[in-house]
């Protein structure tokens, strides 16, 4: 019988057997270890440089750290507790990299904390199912649909905003979707000095028409102007009536040219507009639709300051074809902390930014910056090819560019702030199901 006050006896006696286990060596066959109890705090002194220390429990758990810990996160106790300067996060990773199932898991996480999450632009109706399990609300917009959602809307009002105060709001978020939609219309021809006054002066009139403006408002006004106007601007609010009449009676007619006949409800957990009825539609109209509904979503959101919102931008690059879209991006990054928000990017790869602006224009430089200044980064695989790219926009190091192009399905490297972690997504089986994207949406 073993004695249990012998430290040997204990150690050794479950493996009766004696051998050569490592030559020249001779000993027990496979030799147990007592075990040695120790704080966390006294492990970490007596065995540095194992595992990164992490960045805590506070937050959504997302998977498995490659140190084997679990692996938890939330923007805003990260900015918080000083690891990040800003609350702005970019997704990228190839197809079929897992890209999609680690920002719905990171989601859905959010959703269990308390945050919300806003989604304008659903181009394949992944998040509508989610939204529903969560008990959120989706918005599905396209041609030959019922609803409607005027762009021009003005929205919650915020509180302690004066009256001044809150029409000079309204107007500046009006002028700038017009002028983006314009823009886009016509191909990325910026306006003329005479062309702003003009849709100044129309957007001003309808203002004046009716509290609520909708794009035809705006349209008649540049078509039919008054003697006054004309005169000062002269013909130059025609080209622009005409272009906004694609809104009316083109291929864009149906979605963006009423009052508003749906709304949702900005104290539900998630909120979707389900734009899939424009998958086929050319990256031009996908722009218009993008800007449209963002800026619709924003004013809702940006009223209700004691909430967080993730607002997460699906197809990123098709966003950022307008150059306006970009400068709404970066204010929303800059003033992230304010606002009570954190974006989110998700993307394929920087090949993506081909299709906004050229290479050194103002346009693409500062959806670069974008990139740069998302404190948290999420690296899914890359390609070979686009991995020197990637590494330059997002501040990697040799050795996170060399490992991110080795990484299988489901893992990425997440950088935060300096520090960088490989993280295994876990996802549970009904999430597995829930985000399924094989499926085609019926209806």
């Amino acid at each position: 019988m073993n004695d249990p006050n012998n430290d040997d006896e204990l150690t050794f006696r479950a493996t009766p057997r004696w051998g050569a286990f490592t030559d020249p060596l001779w000993g027990p066959d496979t030799p147990h270890l007592p075990y040695h109890r120790a704080s966390a705090k006294t492990f970490g002194a007596a065995t540095p440089w194992v595992v990164e220390s992490g960045i805590g429990h506070r937050g959504a758990p997302v998977g498995i750290e490659s140190g084997g810990s679990l692996f938890c996160l939330d923007p805003w106790e990260l900015y918080r507790a000083g690891h990040i300067t800003a609350p702005s996060m970019v997704a990228i990773g190839s197809v079929g990299s897992g890209k999609s199932s680690t920002v719905k898991t990171l989601a859905c996480g959010l959703v269990a904390l308390g945050r919300k999450i806003a989604v304008a632009s659903d181009p394949k109706a992944e998040w509508v199912r989610i939204a529903d399990v969560l008990g959120g609300d989706s918005i599905r917009i396209g041609p030959g649909r019922t609803e409607r959602i005027n762009p021009l809307d003005s929205g919650p009002r915020p509180p302690g905003l004066s009256d001044q105060e809150w029409h000079n709001r309204a107007m500046a978020t009006r002028r700038s979707l017009l002028i983006s939609i314009v823009t886009l219309l016509r191909h990325g021809q910026p306006l003329s000095a005479l062309e702003h006054t003009a849709l100044e002066l129309a957007l001003t009139r309808a203002v004046t028409t009716t509290q609520q403006p909708t794009i035809p408002d705006v349209m008649d006004a540049l078509l039919n102007p008054d003697e006054s106007t004309r005169q000062l601007v002269r013909d130059c609010g025609d080209p622009l009536g005409h272009a906004l009449r694609r809104l009316v009676a083109g291929d864009l007619a149906g979605m963006f040219d009423q009052h508003s006949t749906v709304s949702i409800d900005p104290t539900k957990p998630m909120l979707v507009i389900d734009t899939s009825d424009l998958l086929s539609a050319s990256p031009e109209v996908t722009a218009i639709a993008s800007a449209c509904t963002s800026t619709w979503l924003d004013s809702i959101i940006r009223a209700r300051r004691t909430d967080f919102w993730l607002i997460i931008t699906e197809e990123g690059w098709a966003a950022m074809r307008d150059p306006n879209a970009v400068a709404r991006m970066d204010e929303r990054v800059r003033l992230a902390g304010e606002w009570g928000i954190a974006n989110m990017l998700i993307m394929h790869e920087l090949a993506d930014l081909d299709m906004v602006g050229d290479e050194g224009s103002p346009q693409r430089n500062q959806a670069l910056g974008l990139l740069s200044k998302s404190q948290v980064k999420i690296v899914h695989t890359q390609s070979v090819t686009s991995i020197d790219a990637t590494a330059k926009a997002l501040a990697l190091t040799r050795r996170e560019a060399d490992t991110v192009t080795a990484l299988p399905q489901a893992h990425a490297l997440w950088k935060i702030g300096r520090r960088s972690f490989i993280v295994r997504t876990r996802r549970t089986h009904a999430q597995g199901e829930l985000f399924n994207t094989d499926e085609r949406r019926a209806g």
